[in-house]
């Protein structure tokens, strides 16, 4: 299957949902911000991730955000600011 890049953003009001949160998608991607990762997945393994958010947030006060990114059309990221992410040259993901 095809490996695609996604934007996950989520805004939770109560602690241990938003760090069960955190907590699983630090299993697949790369915190850019507080409250946004980077995951780098197939669609199978998208489905698995949102099925599990799901089930960790409350659907009647969070939100969790999924946008695929496009990187067809060249350097497609700016970043303004602060920027310590350190992306591994090398991944294998099992």
């Amino acid at each position: 299957m095809e490996m695609t890049k996604h934007l996950v953003s989520y805004d939770i009001i109560e602690d241990k949902r938003r760090n069960k949160v955190s907590k699983l998608l630090k299993d697949y991607g790369i915190r850019v911000q507080y409250s946004v990762f980077e995951i780098f997945v197939d669609q199978k393994k998208l489905v698995t991730i949102a099925n599990r958010l799901e089930k960790l947030i409350n659907t009647k006060t969070d939100s969790v955000r999924i946008y695929k990114i496009y990187e067809d059309f060249g350097q497609t990221n700016i970043v303004i600011g602060k920027n310590n992410i350190i992306y591994p040259t090398n991944v294998l993901i099992l």
